[in-house]
């Protein structure tokens, strides 16, 4: 029964499978071959090296290794948003190239926007902190009362000495 190849070496570069060695690709048929029929006890009746359980479960684990293989690469370009910078780049060279110039005065115009919406928000805290209308009025009407106050006491006084 041929081994299964690692498509890397040590260093981790890719290397070829030799001739004793099988692909991934292929590994579930060319090991179909080795499969043997089983007795009730589960021992092989036929010529054969492993039970279909155990092929099952070896071609299991070859499947999920020609997964991790050939869709990790592309999942891993999710995790940093190359993906999303390679998918933007290609659009803005290939199809439209002065999207490029729209993005750029998008990203000019949000930055304005939120300064705007910044300066807002320091002016609103600088008006609430400012005394109120009546506040202000208040202090100054002050006198105007104790004045009114005292004319009419004035006003009284005149009224009680002339009779």
């Amino acid at each position: 029964m041929p081994a299964l190849c690692y498509p890397f070496d040590s260093q981790l570069q890719e290397r070829q499978c030799t001739d004793q060695e099988v692909s991934s690709a292929n590994a579930s048929m060319v090991w179909k071959k080795y499969e043997c029929e089983v007795s009730e006890f589960g021992i092989c009746t036929t010529v054969g090296r492993v039970t279909p359980d155990i092929y099952s479960q070896i071609v299991a684990a070859v499947n999920e290794s020609y997964a991790l293989e050939h869709y990790t690469p592309p999942l891993l370009s999710l995790q940093n948003c190359n993906f999303v910078r390679d998918a933007f780049s290609r659009i803005t060279s290939s199809y439209c190239p002065p999207l490029n110039h729209y993005l750029k005065i998008i990203n000019v115009g949000l930055g304005l926007v939120s300064v705007g919406v910044l300066l807002c928000l320091v002016l609103w805290i600088l008006y609430a902190n400012r005394p109120q209308r009546e506040e202000a009025f208040e202090k100054l009407s002050l006198p105007e009362k104790i004045k009114s106050i005292f004319k009419n006491n004035q006003n009284s006084a005149n009224l009680s000495r002339q009779m």
